[in-house]
């Protein structure tokens, strides 16, 4: 008896996400850079920290045909392409917005809202690369916006929580089976 429907989540060999492992990378990647971040723990480095690396490995990873054809399955449909290319997009917004907005704000403000705008970016990527994309994605939002709500929480540990939740649902993805 399986408790859990792995095939619909990507992971059982079913080609609904065909690029499941692709989203496993990208997610791992994420939770490198907040590990990262979290070590650092100074919330001046953190921003520029994480806002570069999540640009260059959006670069390295989502963009990157050969390394998406050697992980993926098959092929993803054209909604699913489409669906990352809006993800960005909506990232790049949300980035703007919130550095016009709050580029002054404090520092800590500041890094717990790039991790809100990287939850929300995960959201809809679960459309094109599993739906524990959009899972890890919700768990980070609540994550963040937690750190934000309770200002005497330590940031290292939101971020180190974000990191975590990223580590662990990239790599489910990334263990999924063909």
């Amino acid at each position: 008896m399986q408790f859990l429907p792995l095939g619909r989540l990507g992971l059982a060999g079913d080609q609904e996400y065909p690029a499941v492992r692709v989203g496993g990378v990208f997610a791992i990647g994420l939770g490198l850079l907040v590990l990262t971040s979290a070590r650092v723990g100074d919330p001046d480095l953190n921003v520029p920290i994480y806002l570069g690396g999540t640009i260059l490995l959006s670069g390295l990873v989502l963009f990157n045909r050969p390394l998406r054809r050697w992980l993926a399955f098959g092929r993803q449909s054209r909604e699913q392409k489409q669906m990352v290319k809006v993800a960005v997009v909506i990232a790049g917004i949300l980035t703007a917005l919130t550095l016009t907005l709050f580029g002054n704000a404090d520092p800590r403000f500041l890094a717990l809202m790039l991790l809100v705008i990287a939850a929300i970016y995960m959201l809809p990527l679960g459309f094109a690369y599993s739906p524990l994309m959009t899972a890890a994605g919700a768990l980070c939002l609540v994550n963040a916006l937690v750190g934000i709500w309770l200002a005497s929480f330590p940031l290292s540990v939101v971020f180190a929580l974000d990191g975590i939740l990223k580590l662990g649902f990239g790599t489910l993805m990334l263990s999924a089976q063909e």
